[in-house]
């Protein structure tokens, strides 16, 4: 039984063969348990009260896992489980996120118009795209860190850029990013957005 609510997702993590669900609560304590609910460690590291989980990287056992959280303030920072900090970056609120790659969980970020990749190990890189006012931005799936959409400007347009800079399509309007995959089976992909009209348009990405 908590003393606090849950206020994060639950990641699982897979540690020796043993299953792990992490998670913090309302006070910013981690806890971490088994598949029955009991606990795999009596206390988990503290990230302060009003922080936010991301993401739980599994280590090569439970007290080198990493966890990467988001302070109130807006520090993005990562500890282990024995509670050994550090500071990654600094963005505000729905301006970062994780995405997969391989069996790693890589963290990007906004920081005003520049894009930060966090990479397995804490390497950090910066994506050279170029724009001005960017407001979102999202890892296209299958890429790696290979490709970006990215939608900046007023009005907004949604940009697919790599990670030289270099666009992959000419811009178009759009209010959101885009949904991206192969609706009609042709081994191509295509784009989903909403237009400034509130049209949903479909749209093949340029090769």
């Amino acid at each position: 039984r908590l003393l606090a609510p849950i206020t994060s997702e639950v990641r699982h993590l897979r540690i020796k063969g043993k299953d792990h669900l992490v998670f913090s609560d309302a006070k910013g304590r981690i806890h971490v348990l088994d598949r029955r609910g009991a606990k795999r460690m009596a206390e988990g590291p503290d990230i302060g009260q009003g922080s936010q989980l991301i993401a739980a990287n599994g280590g090569s056992d439970l007290r080198s896992t990493e966890l990467v959280y988001l302070t109130k303030e807006g520090e993005l920072r990562s500890t282990d489980m024995a509670g050994h900090n550090a500071r990654i970056g600094h963005t505000e609120p729905g301006r970062f996120g994780v995405y997969p790659s391989g069996s790693d969980t890589r963290l990007w970020w906004l920081a005003g118009d520049s894009l930060w990749i966090r990479h397995p190990g804490g390497d950090l890189s910066l994506v050279p795209h170029g724009l001005l006012d960017v407001r979102q931005a999202m890892a296209i799936p299958g890429s790696g860190d290979g490709a970006w959409q990215l939608l900046a400007g007023a009005p907004p347009m949604l940009h697919l850029t790599d990670t030289r800079g270099a666009l992959s399509m000419q811009p178009m309007k759009a209010l959101c990013l885009a949904g991206i995959g192969d609706l009609d089976r042709d081994g191509g992909m295509d784009l989903v957005t909403v237009m400034p009209d509130g049209r949903l348009t479909a749209q093949r990405a340029a090769p």
